[in-house]
């Protein structure tokens, strides 16, 4: 066991020095009680590794998806391990970079693309979805940046309505601050409710574009924004910095962009989170019962977890 808090690192404020993406905070260690498990292969896929966090009891649990950004599992997926485990989620955070012999996609995404990654959420869903300790109707994803636009993407008619009618789904999403400018976001017809956070600094990929699409889709997509907060706000050892590297569609050179935690941001974004789920029904409350052909042990949160109190 040990304490969320024991995890924050307050960032240290000050002007933004320019550093390369190479020198961004070092991957996320693989903690205690997380272990290693192999995903289904498929076409054009190398077999994938993810890392399975569970609650304690036999189940059956929600689950979520993480989903890192164009630089990999990072510590901030340590956190939201814990936040989520807290609450009885089973999680499965997927490394879609280094079976693929990549350390980071930040200057050119091509070479993992929005499909090869939407790929990897999918056999993770399903890895999930066979597991006896999991609710196959209670599977949710959650993405940072490049991943968050995945989890976008994943609860869309474009990429659900590609795989089998009766291939599982998701049954939410949440997104930190994606790109939510691409046509084919702006335009898609989402199938499950969805949770957008960013931050109002963020040059890298901007709240006005999160905020046209929630204004889009208002009866699926909800939007939180945080002042001042920049972009991976949730890397809380990651002090304000100017990455000159990083391919910036909104950048007017193309390149560029802003990064920096704040625990003010990702605080309130906790507290976002768990109230979306609760509102949704995803966890807790008469919405959660379990489905009628199965026997499921309904688990209930009752309150948000605080940084003293919150463990995994």
């Amino acid at each position: 066991m040990w304490a969320l808090d024991s995890l924050f690192v307050a960032p240290k404020w000050g002007m933004a020095i320019s550093r390369p993406i190479d020198e961004a905070p070092s991957p996320t260690r693989v903690t205690a009680g997380t272990e290693p498990v192999r995903l289904p292969t498929g076409p054009d896929r190398p077999e994938m590794v993810g890392y399975l966090t569970r609650p304690s009891g036999p189940g059956p649990f929600p689950a979520v998806v993480l989903l890192h950004g164009c630089g990999g599992m990072r510590s901030n997926e340590v956190l939201w391990r814990a936040f989520f485990t807290n609450l009885g989620f089973v999680t499965l955070a997927v490394d879609s970079l280094r079976p693929r012999g990549l350390g980071q996609i930040c200057k050119g995404t091509g070479l993992v693309t929005s499909a090869m990654r939407a790929a990897d959420a999918f056999a993770a869903l399903d890895y999930l979805a066979d597991q006896p300790y999991v609710r196959p109707d209670r599977i949710m994803v959650m993405g940072f940046s490049h991943g968050g636009g995945i989890a976008l993407d994943v609860v869309t008619a474009f990429r659900i309505d590609a795989r089998p009618a009766d291939a599982p789904r998701f049954n939410a999403s949440v997104a930190l601050y994606p790109s939510c400018s691409y046509v084919r976001r702006q335009m898609a017809e989402y199938r499950a409710p969805v949770l957008v956070l960013v931050g109002e600094a963020d040059d890298w990929t901007p709240a006005d574009a999160c905020r046209q699409l929630a204004e889009r889709h208002p009866e699926l997509i909800t939007l939180k924004t945080y002042p001042g907060a920049l972009h991976a706000f949730d890397v809380l050892e990651w002090k304000p910095t100017f990455l000159p590297d990083a391919v910036n569609r909104h950048s007017p050179t193309g390149k560029g962009a802003s990064v920096g935690g704040n625990l003010a941001a990702a605080w309130l974004a906790y507290a976002d989170i768990w109230r979306f789920l609760h509102q949704r029904g995803i966890i807790g409350g008469v919405s959660d019962q379990p489905s009628a052909n199965r026997n499921h042990r309904v688990h209930r949160a009752v309150a948000v977890p605080s940084l003293q109190t919150c463990t995994a």
